[in-house]
């Protein structure tokens, strides 16, 4: 097994040779993967068709997985893996989740114990004069925490943040990109809103990370709002700086993984139907942010 860096000026990233993930992965691999994921918050396998029983059984050496979506858009026959996608069923339903990224985020922050891991593998992709669309933008919020200034880090220690689900319905809302509909029951007894730690610290790694984002964050706690809306603004344009930001442009059999405590992600919504996007996930639980 080798492991290649995407780029020499970033950390965030990097590319995996001599995994398969069509066959069982041996500790050896697990332990590497897990190390570059820590070290670099995003990693990514090129070429990767595993049948969806094998994906399962990977993704399970992470840790426990969740279920696809509260009981939607199902990979038929395997309640561990979801569907992202903006394809139409026979009823002109979508057959998975057509609007996941349209702000930068980070997974379910709005609930007590936010996903862990995540992965998406490229089944199809959106194409345009031989360029892939609907691409992913990651960024580094461990990296963009380790260059703040030490008067910043001290002003943040032991501030809290409501992230709310409601709040980043109302911005798709507003701007016109709602696909999924309104907020479901299931999600409701998930949790829409929660409470964390504005700067968290890994529960594996140890690293400490902004855990902020302009979707899902409406408001630190205790600030009066003009100060909190500031603030939230200005770590927002931070941790999307240049420096900290890694851009996956899809192909078809990637499949990539990461840390949902170290990153936030947005994706580009530059294709539309007949171009067709189609994404498996997978999700490992989390725990609750400290």
């Amino acid at each position: 097994m080798s492991v290649e860096a995407t780029s020499q000026k970033n950390n965030i990233g990097v590319e995996v040779e001599g995994i398969d993930f069509s066959k069982p992965l041996s500790d050896e691999a697990l332990r590497t993967l897990l190390e570059k994921l820590h070290q670099h918050s995003v990693i990514f396998i090129r070429n990767q068709t595993p049948d969806r029983g094998q994906y399962v059984e990977n993704a399970q050496r992470f840790g426990p997985l969740t279920i696809s979506y509260h009981n939607r858009w199902f990979v038929p026959g395997h309640k561990h893996l979801s569907m992202v996608s903006n394809i139409l069923d026979e009823n002109g339903d979508y057959i998975g989740n057509p609007d996941a990224g349209v702000f930068w985020h980070t997974d379910t922050a709005y609930t007590r114990t936010p996903y862990t891991y995540r992965f998406l593998n490229a089944i199809e992709v959106p194409m345009k004069d031989g360029k892939s669309l609907g691409n992913t933008w990651f960024a580094s919020t461990a990296d963009a925490h380790d260059a703040l200034p030490e008067d910043m880090k001290r002003r943040l220690s032991g501030l809290k943040a409501l992230h709310s689900l409601s709040h980043q319905q109302e911005k798709k809302k507003v701007t016109g990109t709602l696909r999924r509909g309104e907020i479901k029951e299931s999600e409701k007894k998930a949790g829409t809103e929660a409470i964390h730690p504005l700067v968290r610290t890994h529960s594996e790694s140890g690293r400490k990370a902004l855990y902020i984002s302009e979707g899902h964050t409406a408001s630190i706690i205790g600030l009066p709002k003009e100060e909190s809306d500031e603030l939230i603004e200005h770590l927002n344009k931070h941790i999307v700086q240049p420096q900290f930001i890694y851009r996956h442009d899809w192909h078809v059999g990637d499949l990539v993984i990461w840390d949902n405590a170290t990153t936030i992600h947005r994706a580009e919504f530059d294709y539309a139907l007949p171009q067709r996007r189609l994404m498996h996930c997978a999700t490992v639980v989390g725990g609750v942010p400290l």
